[in-house]
């Protein structure tokens, strides 16, 4: 495999606009149903990282462009003691662009996006737990769909698909008005809170199904009609609440890359008094249905590639492509949505892993602009709905749990990272 690889047309983005109050650094967790064993983990990880060398690289500074070389050195796992998605220091991590954290009973893969995305992330997990289990002497005999140590890596896995599915006509791209942003109390010291939702998935499908929508528009819709709820000046702003949902590409167009691979669609609502989560999940459900076909997201693709290209000249140094790429990041997107909500969807691993896990969970990173983030995952029947915030209010979080278990009759069971779950 490349000793070095060039930045994918989205993780360009992520080392310009990544700060203190932005870290780029997203998570997914498995939840074991005995405690970690720190000793086979390590092991696990080091055989793994060979199977994922597009993972096992530092970022570099060009001249024009910053770039990920090999890294050499081991990558050590480290206990969890501080708050979730903190920016990754490479001076601490030997280089590194992601930690495998544990904690009692939870492997954590915290990663920055310039590496990949979620669904990236989860092909690295999934090759974990394997490995893991392996190592406490219980192997898998069925590894279908999981990348294995004896497996090795290919070209279409360390592949830029947006440059791969780019085609050269005219990409559109209307403006739109900035959305309603939520407000709070910083926590400060670069502090996350988190809290999290157990469903059953059937009940919540079911649920989103007598609506006419599907499970995330069902959700969104939810979650628009919570921050409206919990913020009266809304109803003065008249500003949209904005949902910016993560799609998948892979879904739409050949790929195998363990590399970015998403596009990022707006659904939202201007609310009032008279709107109800009934009359939002139509709409909701008819702008997600729009926004993934395919002809839609090959637009997109289109134009986030003619950006790169626009600002891509020989002549236009780093620091130049920096500032523009921030300015493009706070007017292109960080302007135009209230929160991020992404769901990674049904993970699939053998029976043999599954009965060893109790559920996953999945965190996105909150931003100055978009202090509160919403990720989604489901293992089994279990769906685990994942807020993280860098404010104080819990005001929404609190809402949209409640309206879930009063209004709709799901049964849920939320905990925090100030709590410690129950396991049977």
């Amino acid at each position: 495999m490349q000793s070095w690889y060039q930045l994918d047309n989205a993780a360009k983005v992520f080392p310009s606009v990544t700060g203190d109050s932005n870290s780029s650094v997203f998570r997914i967790s498995a939840t074991l149903k005995q405690p970690v064993d720190p000793v086979a983990l390590q092991h696990a990880v080091e055989k793994v990282m060979v199977r994922f060398p597009m993972f096992s690289v530092r970022l570099r500074r060009g001249i024009f462009w910053n770039y990920l070389d090999a890294n050499r050195n081991p990558l050590t796992i480290q206990k969890e003691q501080l708050p979730p998605c903190r920016p990754i220091d490479p001076m601490l991590s030997k280089g590194y662009l992601l930690r495998v954290l544990y904690y009692h009973h939870r492997i954590t893969v915290e990663i920055f996006h310039s590496l990949t995305d979620g669904t990236g992330a989860l092909e690295l997990l999934k090759s974990i737990l394997l490995q893991y289990f392996a190592e406490c002497g219980n192997t898998v005999s069925n590894t279908e769909g999981i990348k294995t140590i004896y497996e090795s890596p290919t070209p279409s896995e360390v592949e830029d698909s947006f440059k791969a599915n780019y085609t050269p006509v005219y990409a559109e791209t209307p403006r739109s008005p900035s959305s309603f942003h939520i407000k709070g109390v910083n926590y400060g010291n670069e502090d996350n809170s988190v809290t999290h939702g157990i469903l059953n998935s059937q009940a919540v499908y079911n649920k989103a199904k007598q609506y006419g929508g599907s499970l995330t528009a069902y959700l969104a819709s939810v979650l628009i009609y919570s921050i409206y709820q919990c913020n009266q000046n809304q109803k003065a702003m008249k500003k949209p609440v904005v949902i910016a949902i993560p799609v998948n590409l892979r879904r739409a167009f050949p790929s195998k890359t363990l590399r970015n691979f998403f596009n990022v669609i707006n659904v939202g609502a201007y609310m009032d008094d008279t709107m109800t989560v009934e009359k939002l999940v139509p709409l909701v459900q008819e702008m997600l249905q729009q926004k993934t076909s395919k002809t839609y997201l090959q637009s997109s693709i289109n134009s986030n590639v003619n950006f790169e290209k626009n600002i891509a000249s020989k002549f236009v140094p780093l620091f130049v492509k920096k500032y523009l790429m921030r300015i493009g990041f706070s007017h292109l997107s960080e302007r135009k949505k209230t929160i991020t909500l992404t769901n990674l969807g049904k993970v699939s691993l053998p029976e043999e892993i599954n009965q060893q896990l109790y559920n996953m969970e999945f965190m996105a990173y909150p931003t100055q602009k978009s202090p509160m983030a919403c990720g989604m995952i489901t293992c089994q029947d279990q769906l685990t709905i994942t807020f993280i915030k860098n404010i104080i209010e819990p005001d929404i979080i609190q809402y949209f749990f409640s309206y879930l278990a009063s209004e709709e009759q799901l049964a849920v069971k939320v905990y925090s990272n100030n709590l410690q779950p129950t396991f049977n």
